[in-house]
């Protein structure tokens, strides 16, 4: 369904930065409404029987990276054929598609992250100039409430938001940290990102190249950035990959994990929000000689996970669970995938190069009321959606798109994918 727009408001609902997201664009330069919606599917994972007053949970579909035509004409089946007309709903979320104004380029409103019922987004826009001039980037970073509909534009930050030409990749990663339990009322962003003169430049650290990062954080209390000073994290070093995406949020701090094929130590670290410091994330312990994939890293139910697929045993999931002391990985469940794989190949079934692609895709994990893991939600092929009982080993097929492969671009399920775990919240922005 689509909410109504509100045509009462004006550039006074802009200037409070707090306003019904249907009215206005994405944009810190335009508070007129946009012809073309950002269609952003809200997958119902409990649809069958909605109740009043049910808290549900969703899988958020960044609509940038989908067909339009694909959310609006998606059906589907549940398990026994039941039909579940609620399934996706359409929220207009501004101009998804890149606009071009003269010399200016605009993106795209992007999804980072999904944080306790908040959404992290950003928007970059480009200013082209001829003659081979630099190009010119600036990122404008919202916070957005889908359930109330409302949103935050930060503030530019007086760090980094404008650079130039080659620096579009100098923000690495920007993350929502929001615990509604000890902070109702407040939340922070964190910014991850590289100096504009130190963009290329590579430190040899223990004979790997490593980049220099630097940390920003804003808060909502204040409504200001500030750059952390602390020696011991400006900058600090890292590998080139490791922060291409928005941490997880959990324990109070947010993590990375590798999410390339070289899995390090140096590449997996998290930021301690209260002492400002970046400290090493352990890995679990593998034989030295298997190769490993991250298929999963996300937060359920106040614990961290971890899905690992080795390379000597490419049919088979290691769920991982993070101790809150970070003293290590504990081994949950070994899965053996086989009767899962025979019932949906795809087309990861052969050799673990394959799996790199990751046409199964882990979207998120779900826990019993005993704080025990019960099931795996699964995307097959970019089409299939795949309820998988932990406990049952049982298969139930939740939705089908029918319209082409919607992850098509989509490089690793929790990792690089555009899905968002996604759950109803009247917090403020």
């Amino acid at each position: 369904m689509v909410y109504p727009t509100d045509s009462s408001s004006n550039s006074k609902d802009h200037q409070q930065s707090s306003v019904a997201i249907e009215t206005l664009s994405l944009s810190s330069s335009s508070t007129t409404t946009s012809s073309s919606a950002h269609q952003v599917g809200l997958f119902f994972e409990k649809c069958s029987n909605p109740q009043p007053g049910y808290v549900y949970d969703f899988l958020l579909l960044d609509g940038s990276r989908i067909e339009e035509e694909e959310v609006k004409n998606s059906t589907s089946t549940a398990a026994g054929g039941r039909a579940c007309n609620g399934l996706f709903k359409t929220l207009n979320f501004g101009n998804h598609q890149t606009r071009y104004i003269g010399p200016v380029i605009e993106n795209g409103i992007r999804i980072n992250q999904s944080c306790n019922g908040l959404l992290c987004c950003t928007r970059e826009t480009e200013i082209t100039n001829e003659d081979f001039e630099p190009h010119i980037y600036t990122t404008h970073s919202y916070i957005y409430n889908p359930t109330t509909r409302q949103y935050r534009i930060l503030p530019p930050s007086p760090f980094r938001d404008v650079v130039r030409d080659d620096c579009c990749f100098k923000v690495c990663s920007i993350s929502l940290a929001f615990d509604p339990m000890n902070s109702p009322d407040h939340y922070q962003v964190i910014c991850i990102w590289k100096d504009v003169v130190d963009l290329w430049c590579l430190e040899a650290v223990g004979g790997e190249f490593h980049n220099y990062y630097y940390v920003e954080i804003y808060s909502s209390e204040t409504n200001v950035w500030k750059k952390l000073i602390s020696s011991s994290v400006n900058p600090f070093y890292a590998l080139p990959g490791s922060f291409t995406k928005s941490g997880v949020y959990w324990n109070g701090s947010l993590h990375w994990i590798a999410t390339e094929d070289d899995v390090q130590h140096e590449s997996s670290m998290y930021f301690d929000i209260a002492q400002e410091l970046v400290k090493p994330l352990p890995l679990p312990t593998t034989p030295s000689d298997d190769e490993w994939n991250a298929v999963y890293f996300g937060e359920c139910g106040g614990h961290l996970y971890l899905i690992q697929v080795l390379a000597s045993h490419h049919t088979n999931y290691n769920i991982l669970k993070m101790e809150t002391d970070y003293s290590g990985w504990k081994l949950i469940y070994k899965l053996d995938l086989e009767r899962f794989i025979a019932a949906y190949p795809g087309f990861d079934t052969y050799a673990f190069d394959s799996t790199h692609m990751l046409y199964r895709m882990v979207l998120l994990l779900e826990e019993d009321e005993e704080d025990s893991l019960s099931k795996m939600v699964v995307l097959v092929d970019g089409k299939k959606v795949i309820s998988y009982d932990l406990k049952e080993m049982s298969i139930t097929e939740i939705h089908t798109f029918t319209e082409g492969n919607v992850f098509s671009l989509a490089r690793t399920g929790g990792l690089w994918g555009y899905l968002h775990h996604y759950i109803e919240s009247l917090a403020c922005v």
